[in-house]
């Protein structure tokens, strides 16, 4: 499966933070890449800068390139 894009991760990640418990980062990281069934490899493939893994920088919704 293709990593979803950041529209795709903006309901779930939200549906996530409005569970009333908190989350880390890498725990919504790691639920939204279950959910999505993306793999360990997916998840480490980075940003054409080689700083930031793609699916990090799509849940964070924010860059830090």
């Amino acid at each position: 499966m293709a990593i979803p894009d950041f529209q795709t991760l903006m309901l779930p990640r939200l549906e996530l933070a409005a569970d009333g418990n908190e989350h880390s980062m890498q725990d919504a990281r790691d639920q939204l890449a279950r959910k999505f069934g993306v793999t360990e490899e997916e998840q480490n493939t980075l940003l054409p800068s080689g700083r930031q893994p793609v699916f990090s920088n799509r849940v964070d919704g924010q860059s830090r390139t």
